[in-house]
C-alpha cells in the first residue's frame, strides 16, 4: 500500500511540473532526478565492489540531462565531459577503467533520456510528453497482465526469468 501512495503521490507530482513549470525549471527538476537515478546507479555499482566518487557522478548525470537542450550540437560535450570524468576517475583517484565506465555509462543511460524527455517537452509541449509516458506506462502494463495470462514461451530466461514472449507482444500491440 505504501508504495501505491508514493507512486501515485510522484505521478501527481510528475503531472503537475509536466504541464505547469516553465521549460527552465522543468529542465533543473529533470538535473535534479537524473542525479538522484546516479545515486542510485552508484548504490548498484557499490554491491558489485567499484568505488566512483559520488559527486562526480551526480554531476555527471545531471549535466548529461541539462546538455540535451540543443541534442546534435551537445552530444559532443556529453562525450568530451565523459573523458574528462574517465580521466578524473582513474588518473585522479586511482580506480580502474571498470569504475570510470561504470560512471560515464551509468550517467549516460540515466541522464540522457530524461533530458531528452524535457527536449520533447521543448518541442511538443506537455501533451507529447504525457502521451510519450502515457504509451510506455500502457506499454509496460500490457507486457505485464499479457504475460501472466497468456505467457508460456520465455524472451530471455538468464536475463529475466519471468519475461514472456507473448507479454513482449502484447505490449507492442497495446502500447501502439
Amino acid at each position: 500500500m505504501t508504495r501505491l501512495i508514493s507512486g501515485l503521490v510522484l505521478a501527481l507530482a510528475a503531472l503537475v511540473a509536466i504541464w505547469f513549470l516553465p521549460t527552465f525549471a522543468l529542465r533543473l527538476l529533470v538535473a535534479a532526478v537524473a542525479a538522484l537515478g546516479a545515486r542510485e546507479v552508484l548504490t548498484i555499482l557499490r554491491a558489485g565492489d567499484l568505488r566512483p566518487a559520488p559527486w562526480l557522478a551526480m554531476a555527471f548525470t545531471a549535466g548529461s540531462s541539462l546538455a540535451m537542450g540543443d541534442v546534435a550540437a551537445r552530444y559532443n560535450i556529453v562525450v568530451l565531459a565523459g573523458l574528462g570524468v574517465m580521466l578524473i576517475e582513474v588518473l585522479a583517484r586511482g580506480n580502474g577503467l571498470a569504475a570510470a565506465g561504470a560512471v560515464v555509462g551509468g550517467a549516460i543511460w540515466v541522464g540522457v533520456p530524461l533530458g531528452l524527455l524535457a527536449r520533447v517537452h521543448d518541442i511538443g509541449g506537455p501533451s507529447a510528453v504525457l502521451l510519450l509516458l502515457g504509451t510506455v506506462v500502457v506499454s509496460d502494463s500490457s507486457q505485464y497482465y499479457t504475460g501472466r495470462l497468456l505467457g508460456r514461451h520465455l524472451l530471455a530466461p538468464t536475463v529475466s526469468p519471468k519475461k514472456t514472449i507473448e507479454g513482449a507482444l502484447g505490449g507492442v500491440v497495446f502500447g501502439t
